[in-house]
């Protein structure tokens, strides 16, 4: 009998927070490179906050911590900051546990609004340039757009993102931070044309953005928006 795919346990701990440095910094590059990764991360999102939603929120008795202690150790002499670190820590993990392993087969007793899928581009290299392509996110529901990490502008430079829709016409999204990944608002101008078919597009400008409102240099990657 088939089964179920086991749940993809990084996207659960990255919807709850608990990845930091290195590990939220790979997970972070997978909601860009992986549609799929990225719906997995909303979906645990929805269902925290559905499961959290339906109980309010309890303070602990002042002493639980020291009764659950003395019940599995020795007393011991512990500062107030290592015991609240670690409940907060057992409390969380708890939580994690029974998330993904007692998750309901069916849907949620309150189902989640539909969500709009995301659209996404590789932008590959143009001309001379040796760099890999550029993974690129667009969400309708908020605006945004995250591209991974690239180096594409030399020193002095900046390297700049454009929008460029069925008129042919670039319209400026905004500059790409230098070897780490971009986040950037798109105007509500902009966001009406952002389509499937819509052509992204770098160029490389002076530091600061180009000072003509069109692209003044080099175009060293571009893609076309696609459904995810």
């Amino acid at each position: 009998m088939a089964t179920e795919p086991d749940p993809d346990v990084g996207a659960a701990e990255l919807a709850l927070g608990l990845l930091d440095g290195p590990e939220r910094a790979t997970a972070l590059r997978r909601v860009l490179a992986e549609p799929a990764f990225a719906r997995e991360v909303e979906a645990w999102r929805t269902h925290f906050g559905q499961l959290f939603g339906r109980w309010p929120e309890v303070a602990p008795p002042p002493a639980l911590f020291d009764r659950i202690e003395a019940s599995i150790d020795p007393p011991v002499v512990r500062s107030w900051r290592w015991k609240a670190l670690s409940g907060a820590s057992s409390l969380i993990a708890a939580s994690l546990l029974v998330a993904l392993f007692l998750r309901p087969a069916g849907p949620p007793p309150l189902a989640p609004a539909p969500q709009v899928p995301p659209l996404v581009a590789s932008l590959a290299a143009t001309g001379a340039q040796k760099a890999g392509p550029v993974a690129a996110v667009y969400d309708k529901a908020s605006g945004q757009i995250r591209l991974a990490s690239a180096t594409l502008a030399p020193d002095g430079k900046a390297a700049e993102l454009w929008a460029i829709p069925a008129d042919g016409v670039p319209r400026a999204i905004g500059l790409l931070s230098h070897g780490r990944p971009t986040s950037l608002v798109l105007p509500a101008s902009l966001r009406a044309q952002m389509a499937t078919g819509l052509t992204l597009a770098i160029s490389i400008e002076p530091r600061g953005g180009s000072p003509t409102g069109l692209p003044t240099g080099p175009v060293v990657a571009a893609g076309t928006l696609i459904q995810a």
